[in-house]
Order: structure tokens, then C-alpha cells, then sequence
């Protein structure tokens, strides 16, 4: 017999390490296996294993991702990752700035708290001696903020417009307005009146302001004369849906940005970025309106004519409503084709009457066909000869003749709603002799048709008296009459 014998195992057992695992007996001995895993997926915890107790989980400061957009500068903190708010910059009093999770941006919306509010305002006033600005309210105007031609805001009664909730980079500008089948609120302002102050001021009987010569230039090349006359009776005669200036720009009217009126620009204003509530004023004028008569519709009928200059352009516009109704029916005018320079006769004749030896010059054209405006310039020596009077010799084809004679010089503006046609008689200008002088008619200094759209030569015309200026034979622009904004 030999007693007790141990035999060595490989039973599970416990080797009292609590960094080993799957312990198994060997040689009598128990051994440890494997180490545990410790890993916690926790990029904050710095894992380790003590012998005693097992794993263990040390919090660190280590840097992280928490796989947030929003957040930025992310860091280990109490075993978690936490990072700092991202920060938006560009927000304004007018913009909110904020970080959108869903979209990994910035995202920006308008704050609700800046605006744009404005007027539109008539320039001119044409009660008592006319002045401007006036404080006549425009309404209908429309006014874009973003660019797509598009209104926004359209004026009300009062001429004001708000555009509200708006930010970034923002311009403010007022938009065409061009009517149908004719000008867009005219209101009936345009009138033979204002034919007969263009024509004044072609002969300088008086003078225009420059936003009155801006209306006045309804041609719209930058002149004002006796053309732009012809175009605005036919306008009013109804022979003219729309003024050749407002075809070609598209709008009835003209609408100006005043800083300090009557110092004018473009009608726009520019903001990079809007960066608060903002006024943006501007004034109009309607094309072809030179006194400024123009009202809005629901004052019209409670306008007076309280001043002769108002009473005239009333009666004017009574006699166009008249002239209109005649012509209705006869179609548009037709501007007929033509070729070669038109040329300028002037013939002399002797009246007596009563009051003494009156002399007349007929002033005729030919080949005029197509001519709608003339200006006449005549030198004339003045201790020798008196000008008395100058008129249309067809009155009643609806021309008119304005003339000025001051210093020698003898100034007509002629035009009608009806372009010339062929060999055409214009005026007569009677003149008588200064005591026993003898008579030396007037000289043709200048004839300027259409603006210089038509070329003229003088046949049978007097010479020039000395150191007068040629008679204008090329069609140059008076520059007497260029426009200034």
C-alpha cells in the first residue's frame, strides 16, 4: 500500500489576480489566463486593470469629437465629450445667426427688426408761380428690393411704401411705369400748355428749371425746342399712346433719388449690408408734365383754378379734350419718308395801313415733309427796324408760332400735332422801319428742324448781316437747352 497520491488537475480555478481570467490548474499550480478587456469605448476614460479589484476607469482632459457641427474645441469632461458652442458670426440687428444641426451650416434669417419706408413725392407744383419740390403724393409706384424687376411694395394713396423683415445686401429702386393703351396715370397733365412753355423757352421768354427741361425733353435726346412741342400735340390730340422718350425708356415717367433737390440721382439705393431701419425717398416726374400740374386721380376733381396760370392750363386741357374728340377716328400720324435736305424760303412784300409801312417776310419750307418742330433764329438791326408780329399762316391746321425779339435777334419756336408735308407755308413776320430808315429786312441766322434730326439750307434768303453766325445748315444741337439733371 502506498497511502495518498494527488494527481495533478487542469480543473478551473482561481488564482486571486483579478487581471486574469479562464484560470485553469497546471502542474499542480493554478495559472492565470488571458488579461481582461478593459477597453469601455469611452475616449474619456483612460482604462486600466488593477489586481485586486479588476478594471478600472480613470476620467481624463484628453482631446475629442463629440460628432457635432454646432459645437467646436471639443473636450473630455466628466468622462463624456463636451464642446463649446459654435459661434456664428454676421449677425446683425438685422440678421439672426444660428447653427442648424441638420444642414452642418451657419444659417441666417432676417430678424424681423429692420425695414425699409419711404415716399414717392411729385417735383413740382404748378399752384401760383410753380415751385419744388412739391409734397404732391405718386401712388402706384412699385419699388424692388431684390433685383427681379419685380415690386415688392407698391405706393399707396399717400405716396408711401414699406418693405418690411429685410437684410444682407439690399437695393432699393423704384420700377418702370409705362400704361396701356397710354401713359400710366397721366391724369390729363399733359396739355398744349406745356407745348407753349417749351416753346417759350426755346425763344427765351422764359426759363425752364432743369427737372422742367427733364419733362420737357420728351424726344428724349437731351434738347429742349420746338420739336418736343410738335411731339406733345400730338399727344394730346390723341395722335400719340406714349411720348418717344417714354417708348424708349419704357416708363411714362422718371423717378429721381434727391439728396439735397434739386441735386439728383439714379433712383436706387444701395445698402452692403442693411444694417438697421432705413427711409429711401423718392421724387417723379411725369414725361411730357412741364408745369407740374399733375395730381393724383381722387384729387382731381377737387382741384380749382384759382390762378390765371392755373385757368390757362385748365382752359388747355378742355381744348385738347376737344381737339382729341375732332380727330378721333383719322388714325395715328404718319411720319412720312423723306430725302435730301429741306430748304428755307423767305420772301419780302410791303403792307401799308393805317399805322404806317409795315414790311412781311414769308417764311416757307421745302421738302418738309415729316418736320414736327422748327426753331428759327433771325438777326435783325435794331435802331433801324421794329419786329410787331409773327403768325402761323395755317392757324387752323393746329400750328402755333411763339417768338421773341430782343437786342436784334428774332427767336421763333413753330410746331403742330401734324408733321409738315411737302412745300409748306410756316409764318409771316411783320416788321416796320424805325423813322425815315430805310427797310433792311431780317437775316435767317439758324433753322433747326426736328432737333437736327432734318438737314436745312437756306434758298433765297438774304445775305447775313456782318458778325451775325451762320445760318445752321447741318443740324447741330443748340447747346443753349442741354438738360441737367
Amino acid at each position: 500500500a502506498t497511502g495518498c497520491v494527488n494527481t495533478n488537475n487542469t480543473a478551473s480555478c482561481d488564482d486571486g489576480n483579478a487581471c486574469t481570467t479562464t484560470d485553469t490548474c497546471a502542474g499542480g499550480s493554478c495559472v492565470g489566463g488571458s488579461a481582461p478587456n478593459c477597453n469601455d469605448n469611452n475616449v474619456c476614460t483612460d482604462d486600466a486593470c488593477v489586481p485586486a479589484t479588476g478594471c478600472v476607469h480613470t476620467n481624463n482632459t484628453a482631446s475629442c469629437d463629440d460628432g457635432l457641427y454646432c459645437t467646436v474645441n471639443d473636450t473630455c469632461n466628466g468622462g463624456s465629450c463636451l464642446g463649446a458652442t459654435r459661434v456664428c458670426n454676421g449677425g446683425t440687428l438685422c440678421i439672426n445667426a444660428s447653427c442648424d444641426e441638420n444642414s452642418d451650416q451657419c444659417v441666417y434669417q432676417a430678424s424681423g427688426l429692420c425695414s425699409v419706408t419711404g415716399a414717392v413725392r411729385y417735383y413740382r407744383d404748378a399752384r401760383g408761380v410753380g415751385s419744388e419740390p412739391s409734397t404732391k403724393p405718386v401712388p402706384n409706384v412699385g419699388v424692388d428690393f431684390n433685383g427681379d424687376a419685380g415690386a415688392e411694395a407698391t405706393t399707396d394713396s399717400d405716396g408711401h411704401y414699406s418693405i418690411g423683415s429685410v437684410a444682407g445686401d439690399v437695393t432699393v429702386k423704384t420700377l418702370p411705369k409705362f400704361g396701356t393703351p397710354r401713359a400710366s396715370d397721366h391724369n390729363d397733365a399733359v396739355s398744349s400748355f406745356d407745348a407753349l412753355l417749351i416753346a417759350r423757352h426755346s425763344v427765351q421768354l422764359i426759363s425752364l428749371t432743369g427737372k422742367q427741361q427733364l419733362a420737357g425733353d420728351v424726344s428724349g435726346n437731351g434738347v429742349v425746342s420746338a420739336y418736343d412741342s410738335g411731339l406733345i400735340s400730338q399727344f394730346v390730340a390723341e395722335k400719340l399712346a406714349h411720348l418717344p422718350v417714354a417708348t424708349t425708356k419704357n416708363s411714362d415717367w422718371q423717378f429721381l433719388r434727391c439728396a439735397s433737390y434739386p441735386s439728383c440721382t439714379t433712383p436706387e439705393y444701395t445698402y452692403t449690408p442693411l444694417s438697421g431701419p432705413e427711409v429711401a425717398d423718392f421724387y417723379a416726374l411725369l414725361y411730357g408734365d412741364v408745369s407740374g400740374n399733375w395730381a393724383k386721380a381722387s384729387t382731381l376733381a377737387s382741384t380749382q383754378s384759382s390762378t390765371p396760370t392755373e385757368q390757362l392750363e385748365a382752359e388747355a386741357i378742355e381744348n385738347d379734350r376737344a381737339l382729341a374728340a375732332r380727330l378721333a377716328g383719322t388714325g395715328p400720324v404718319q411720319i412720312p419718308r423723306r430725302t435730301g435736305d429741306a430748304s428755307i424760303v423767305m420772301e419780302s412784300k410791303a403792307v401799308s395801313t393805317r399805322k404806317g409801312n409795315l414790311s412781311t417776310i414769308l417764311v416757307s419750307v421745302g421738302n418738309a415733309a415729316g418736320i414736327q418742330g422748327l426753331d428759327l433764329t433771325l438777326g435783325y438791326d435794331a435802331s433801324k427796324i421794329s419786329i410787331v408780329d409773327v403768325q402761323p399762316v395755317d392757324r387752323l391746321a393746329g400750328y402755333n408760332a411763339i417768338w421773341n425779339a430782343n437786342n436784334g435777334s428774332l427767336q421763333i419756336a413753330f410746331y403742330g400735332f401734324a408733321p409738315l408735308t411737302k412745300q409748306s407755308k410756316l409764318v409771316e413776320i411783320t416788321f416796320r422801319p424805325n423813322g425815315m430808315n430805310k427797310v433792311v429786312p431780317p437775316r435767317l441766322v439758324r433753322a433747326f428742324a426736328n432737333e437736327g434730326a432734318i438737314p436745312m439750307r437756306v434758298t433765297g434768303a438774304p445775305l447775313l448781316p456782318p458778325k451775325t453766325p451762320p445760318a445752321v445748315v447741318s443740324g447741330a444741337a443748340p447747346k443753349k437747352s442741354t438738360l441737367r439733371k
